[in-house]
This record gives C-alpha cells, sequence and structure tokens, in this order.
C-alpha cells in the first residue's frame, strides 16, 4: 500500500496535469486573448484561437508530461495564430484572384458585335456616297469641320472665303446628308 502512495500512477500524475493546465489558462485566458488579438488583428478570430490553444494543450497534456506549462501554453497559442495568418493570407489571395476574375468577366468588350460592325460599315458607306455627291470644297469644308475639328474661321482662311461663306457650305452639306438619310431609311 505504501508503494501506491509513494509512487503515483501515470493516470494520477496526468489528471493532475490537466488541473494545472486547465487552471492556468483560466489565469492567463485574458493575456492570451489580447496578444492573440494583437497578432491576428480580430477579437472573435483571438478568442477561438485561445479556445484551441486550450485544447491542443489540454489534449497534450493528456499524452505526455509537461515540463513548462506556461511557456507551452503561450508558443502553443502563438503557433495557432501564426497558422492563422498563413491561412488568412491563402484565403485573402484566392478572393482576390476570385474577385479580379469577376471583374475581368464583368468588363464587356469593346469590340462592336458582327451585326453592328456590318452595320456601320454599311452607314460609312452610304455617307461616302453623299458626301461624293457634294461640291468637293463643300464635302472638304464639312470633313474639316465635323473630322477634324476645325473652325469656321480656320476653314474660311485656309479656302479663302468668309465665315458665313463656310457656314452657309456647311449647311447645305449638312442637309444634303440629311435629305439623303431620309431617303435611304
Amino acid at each position: 500500500m505504501l508503494s501506491v502512495l509513494n509512487n503515483p500512477s501515470k493516470d494520477s500524475i496526468l489528471n493532475a496535469q490537466q488541473a494545472t493546465i486547465t487552471s492556468l489558462y483560466l489565469t492567463h485566458q485574458k493575456t492570451l486573448i489580447n496578444i492573440l488579438c494583437r497578432m491576428v488583428g480580430c477579437p472573435q478570430a483571438a478568442e477561438d484561437l485561445a479556445q484551441e490553444t486550450y485544447i491542443k494543450v489540454s489534449d497534450a497534456a493528456k499524452n505526455q508530461h509537461i515540463n513548462y506549462p506556461q511557456p507551452f501554453l503561450y508558443q502553443t497559442a502563438k503557433n495557432l495564430a501564426l497558422d492563422y495568418l498563413r491561412k488568412q493570407k491563402v484565403r485573402d489571395r484566392k478572393t482576390n484572384l476570385q474577385t479580379e476574375e469577376a471583374d475581368l468577366q464583368d468588363i464587356a468588350d469593346q469590340a462592336p458585335t458582327p451585326d453592328i460592325a456590318v452595320q456601320a460599315s454599311e452607314e460609312v458607306e452610304e455617307l461616302l456616297k453623299v458626301l461624293a455627291e457634294q461640291p468637293e470644297r463643300r464635302r472638304e469644308m464639312l470633313i474639316l469641320n465635323r473630322v477634324h475639328g476645325w473652325k469656321y474661321a480656320e476653314i474660311g482662311a485656309h479656302f479663302g472665303v468668309s465665315k458665313s461663306a463656310v457656314e452657309k457650305n456647311i449647311r447645305l452639306a449638312l442637309a444634303h446628308c440629311l435629305q439623303a438619310k431620309s431617303v435611304h431609311q
């Protein structure tokens, strides 16, 4: 009987160690949560990691003797926080990739559809025919104004005519284009 008292069983040692771990965790719980919160930047995650720390240390204490339980507790918490941060980094990277892919899919193709391209080509051909029906000088004045953005005074100086003559020619050219368009519709 004396040998049983002097030589405690493995189970009783582990049970005593389990009680020590629980007491140690409860004593250091708030400090652990604060440290973990600073590491991971999220109070809820810090609380979850603190709980996970207790479970891991408690499980380890069931299977082996822990010589220095307090440093073991803090090191386990630190390791779990680092694992959490690594996983978070991977999740963030994956989320960013998914967001970029979604953004790329949302970007509309800037090229016109084949139908629109054909229609535009036909309209350009019609416009060129209508412009070809204009006197050369009037056609050039319209193109300089509408395509190249020249002002009436610049066009007048280029052709050696007044600004009002340019206005009249451009007005006539536009009227002819509009008349031709209404005929083709």
